[in-house]
């Protein structure tokens, strides 16, 4: 399993390298960047993480790279720090989707604890990503009829139900539906309930 990173985003050497130290001392995979456009050239996209970035900096500030990882449908949980005189822009910012904002100077202890907490959602926002784009993919291999059926038993419909909605004999309806399962990989109703309500967007 790929361990999650914290991406710490300032445009000052001496912050960066302080941040780098307290997080490291905390058993936090790290990686530094000074400045947002930087960041969104070189990170990985698909490794899990948070992002630590100062919401002043010079060229791209904070909004514009949330604004950026929105665009992109980034996964990770973006945390500003601010100082005092910018705490308003940070409330802005998480209106507009960050995960949280750190007033500086920031606290070391609470730094450290809200970045685990962040850490460890981002971790399973992706596993819950991965297993609905799994999902999409093993939906995207039902033939049409196939689909109709899975989402008349999601509907609560029984076989007779189905074929008399389908106007097809309750054999067939039997026959789509287990073929439909083996796709699915289910070896229950429920478990093609579960999949069917937790596939991605279409």
């Amino acid at each position: 399993m790929t361990t999650p990173t914290v991406y710490t985003i300032d445009d000052d050497q001496a912050v960066r390298t302080a941040l780098r130290s307290l997080l490291r001392t905390a058993s936090r995979a790290t990686e530094e960047y000074d400045s947002g456009r930087l960041f969104l050239d070189a990170a990985d996209n698909d490794r899990p993480g948070c992002i630590l970035a100062d919401i002043r900096m010079p060229g791209m500030g904070g909004l514009e790279l949330q604004q950026a990882l929105n665009k992109r449908h980034s996964l990770r949980p973006i945390i500003f720090m601010s100082a005092q005189a910018d705490v308003a822009l940070a409330v802005k910012a998480m209106k507009a989707g960050a995960a949280d904002f750190l007033e500086k100077p920031v606290d070391g202890d609470l730094l450290v604890n809200t970045v685990t907490y962040w850490l460890q959602h981002a971790l399973e926002t992706q596993q819950a990503h991965r297993g609905r784009m799994q999902n999409l993919e093993k939906m995207r291999r039902l033939t049409h009829r196939e689909q109709e059926i899975m989402e008349l038993l999601v509907e609560g419909k029984q076989n007779k139900q189905i074929a008399s909605l389908l106007g097809i004999s309750c054999r067939t309806v039997e026959a789509h539906r287990s073929k439909l399962m083996k796709k699915l990989g289910a070896k229950s109703l429920s478990e093609v309930v579960r999949i069917a309500l937790d596939r991605a967007p279409m």
